[in-house]
């Protein structure tokens, strides 16, 4: 199947449930549309005390995990005089599935969980979260310590030089309890300052394959022959299995005009962290700092949105906190369809990381219908990061392997478009395009913005 076909075959299905739903209402078949610009008609306000339900297929692909499966669900209660919702229940059951270079399907990614977003307690100063789930991530990317780290995979890659997949995955299992709490501490109309705090549990257990990348790097880790192999002893720590926790601690600052699809303001967080699994081995500690503005070029049908992304590691830390940034929602990055679109999941590993999105958000028609508001529009993107394998080194000779000279950067750039359904559901379609990864394209069709 063409790229083309697999892509209207995505959309179609995706819509199909709304499509069902909305021609089942009475009067559904003429709806009032916004083409081009904005109505002068008066859009019907919604009631400021409803339930919203949504139940779709999870029906998602991208080229990083492969085509994904299962079922959603939303159920958010709006209140009036709380923002942006009372509370928000997410529920979720899916897998993905993709097929290897022998034509072999493979199902690389798995997650069960429920996620329960509370805004509205003591008054509305302070928001919990909880999420309870269970993930096993079978083709998990390690391709090396570092900036300079290489995917000998894909395009622009000698023959004789290319590594199959598998070479480059390990099976990462990880069920996680989570809770989050932040705190209002001033507020003045939309603009916020709140103080956060985060904890959580999980399980990891990994699981090495012979031959494959790193069993090679832990090969040379226990063989400590040269300074790079000493290097790569002190960075593959948590390999056995073990219970991890971690804690984080941070303000944000937020004056968007909406969670879900802001056209205007801003939403800022800086914030430490420190992990152990109960022994010297494993302790470590971090900071986060992120920038996200909204910039309101025509009301919200144009809307230019940019992110900023620093973080740095110390101490023990283990291998897999090395692909991932900490803050208020942590994530993996750089690398992957949430940071730089293009460039493989784990694709980078280390202390020091530093990450750019810019999108240029476009909305081009608009309906209010019988069943909620719907909106389509239009993304241009661009990305970028780098990481540091370490912050510093005693041997120059190693940290030229491991992060390269020079700027380094790795990026990716593209386009997309985005579905609206009601306020707090955004789905996202993107083709990505990455020179910095042997000209590697990326496509992703997944729930919400990147940011």
């Amino acid at each position: 199947m063409s790229l083309l076909r697999a892509v209207c075959l995505l959309v179609c299905c995706s819509l199909f449930p709304t499509y069902i739903w909305a021609a089942s209402t009475p009067k559904a078949a003429k709806l009032p549309r916004i083409k081009g610009k904005p109505s002068k008609r008066k859009r019907k306000k919604k009631k400021p005390n409803r339930l919203e339900f949504t139940i779709l297929p999870v029906l998602n692909y991208s080229t990083d995990r492969g085509l994904g499966f299962g079922v959603y669900s939303i159920i958010a209660k709006f209140k009036e005089g709380v923002y942006p919702y009372l509370w928000r229940a997410y529920f979720r059951l899916s897998s993905t599935v993709k097929l290897t270079e022998n034509g072999e399907a493979l199902f690389p990614f798995h997650e069960d969980f429920v996620r329960l977003d509370l805004p509205g307690l003591d008054g509305g100063r302070v928001r919990l979260n909880l999420r309870a789930g269970f993930f096993r991530f079978s083709t998990t990317g390690y391709y090396g310590i570092g900036n300079a780290s290489q995917r000998l995979i894909g395009n622009g890659i000698s023959p004789e030089l290319v590594k199959p997949s598998s070479y480059y995955q390990i099976d990462r299992i990880y069920p996680e309890v989570m809770l989050l709490s932040r705190r209002e501490l001033w507020r003045k109309g939309r603009k916020r300052l709140s103080s956060f705090f985060g904890a959580n549990v999980v399980y990891n257990v990994t699981n090495v394959a012979k031959g494959s990348r790193l069993d090679e790097d832990i090969k040379a880790a226990e063989r400590g022959a040269s300074a790079h192999d000493l290097f790569l002893r002190d960075m593959l720590r948590g390999l056995r299995p073990h219970a991890r926790f971690e804690a984080h601690l941070g303000l944000v600052y937020d004056s968007r005009d909406s969670e879900f699809a802001p056209s205007k303001g801003m939403f800022h967080e800086v914030s430490v962290r420190g992990g152990t699994a109960f022994s010297s081995e494993l302790s470590y500690s971090g900071l986060n700092a992120k920038a996200r503005f909204f910039f309101s070029i025509w009301k919200d049908y144009l809307v230019f949105a940019v992110r900023l992304i620093g973080d740095v590691l110390f101490g023990n830390t283990p291998y897999y906190e090395l692909y991932r940034y900490g803050g208020l929602f942590p994530d993996e990055g750089p690398g992957g369809g949430y940071n730089i679109r293009g460039t493989s999941p784990q694709r980078f590993y280390g202390r020091g990381k530093l990450i750019g999105n810019a999108e240029l958000r476009s909305k081009i028609f608009a309906f209010d219908t019988p069943v909620g508001y719907i909106a389509l529009g239009l993304v241009l993107f661009a990305d970028a990061g780098r990481v540091w394998g370490a912050l510093s080194y005693q041997d120059k000779e190693v940290g030229r392997i491991v992060d390269g000279e020079g700027a380094g950067l790795q990026y990716g750039f593209g386009v997309g478009g985005r579905l609206q359904l009601g306020a707090t559901v955004v789905m996202r379609a993107d083709v990505a395009y990455s020179p910095s990864e042997n000209g590697n394209i990326g496509f992703f069709f997944l729930l919400g913005h990147v940011f």
